[in-house]
């Protein structure tokens, strides 16, 4: 929570112009967290805030999303939101996450709020995208013909 705090005074959303990018490279906001509470928030940030006591523990968990662009820098996190940032820990394409059944609305949204964030890439991950899309194509290009290849 600190960290998105920090960040919110200077935050700029994404203008989401990357979702038209299939090349383009996303990873999990670097002032974002996904959150596991066993308790219920409210009470947790008002006993953090010294106004009541620490609420009991719960058997339930209430994942929260915390991003330098939500309005409270906080939120519950739905089913669909808990996947997609299982797979932005790891540095991937939009077209990765479109193939994953990540829904389009839900990845613009992470990145307008920060929990995403693009990522200016390196030529090897460039690459790597580069290989993912191709991976993904409807028309894959044909192996290249090896004249010393026995039939």
């Amino acid at each position: 929570m600190l960290r998105a705090e920090a960040a919110a005074g200077s935050f700029a959303p994404s203008d989401g112009a990357c979702l038209d990018d299939p090349a383009c490279v996303l990873r999990s906001g670097r002032h974002a967290a996904l959150v596991h509470l066993f308790t219920e928030p409210d009470g947790l940030l008002a006993a953090l805030e010294g106004e009541s006591a620490l609420p009991p523990l719960s058997t339930t968990e209430c994942p929260i999303v915390v991003a330098p662009g939500l309005p409270g820098l906080a939120r519950l996190a739905d089913t669909a939101e808990r996947a997609l940032w299982q797979a932005l820990r790891e540095t991937t394409t939009v077209t990765a996450l479109l193939h994953q059944g990540h829904s389009r609305d839900i990845i613009g949204s992470f990145l307008a709020s920060g929990a995403g964030n693009r990522l200016e890439a390196p030529r090897s991950v460039y690459l790597v995208a580069c290989a993912e899309l191709l991976a993904h194509s409807m028309h894959p290009f044909p192996a290249p013909h090896d004249p010393n290849r026995r039939p």
